[in-house]
């Protein structure tokens, strides 16, 4: 799902973004299906974040952090940044 504008309430926590990811993993879905890129227009460029969808209030989404990206490799990658870090990897 992709979102041009934001009127969701986001919070930008690596912590939180990787406890999020656990607690859809605990009630037994797969949070990779929650992720949601999101689309900050600057001019006439698009930059990318991926943010994760909120179990209890399914409104609000976790980033893991507030960095933008001019690709979707790179919101992606810090996704992946966010989990390895979390695993100790």
């Amino acid at each position: 799902m992709k979102h041009k504008t934001s009127q969701f309430q986001m919070t930008f926590e690596p912590e939180l973004f990787t406890l999020a990811w656990s607690l859809w993993k605990q009630k037994g879905h797969k949070p990779i299906q929650k992720l949601t890129v999101f689309e900050t227009h600057s001019g006439n460029k698009i930059f990318y974040s991926i943010g994760l969808l909120d179990y209890q209030t399914l409104e609000s989404y976790y980033f893991p952090s507030q960095s933008i990206f001019a690709n979707y490799e790179g919101a992606f990658a810090e996704v992946g940044r966010a989990l390895d870090k979390a695993e100790g990897i």
